[in-house]
């Protein structure tokens, strides 16, 4: 495995620039695949970064698209429109995305209640 590969299946920085997105698509599809089911997995609740740098919420993630060279993220968003619930579902380059506090809070407490040894399963 390569060093990119180990270090992003240790620690992962949600707002990563150009390079890591770069290594990223870069690096063999079983890695990146191992990346995205650690750092990104289905049915965590996230963050898209528009294309003016705005953070939009409401996102889900429900599966991995793989393509030629590199694996993206599907995701799904519902909301309300006056009294219609509409739905998007689009296909997104991972760095784009990150898991909104709610997400983080869950899952700060279940690494605490690991470190305890006090298994949630």
């Amino acid at each position: 495995m390569s060093t990119f590969g180990k270090r992003a299946l240790k620690k992962w920085d949600y707002n990563g620039d150009q390079f890591q997105a770069n290594r990223f698509n870069k690096s063999p599809k079983e890695i990146q695949l191992a990346i995205l089911e650690k750092w990104y997995p289905v049915g965590m609740t996230c963050l898209r970064k528009d294309h003016t740098g705005f953070w939009q919420e409401g996102y889900t993630i429900t599966g991995y698209s793989e393509h030629l060279t590199y694996y993206s993220v599907e995701t799904r968003r519902e909301w309300l429109i006056v009294n219609m619930k509409s739905v998007q579902n689009g296909t997104f380059q991972p760095l784009v995305l990150k898991p909104d506090e709610n997400w983080r809070k869950v899952q700060r407490r279940e690494e605490k209640l690991n470190k305890l040894g006090i298994n949630n399963e």
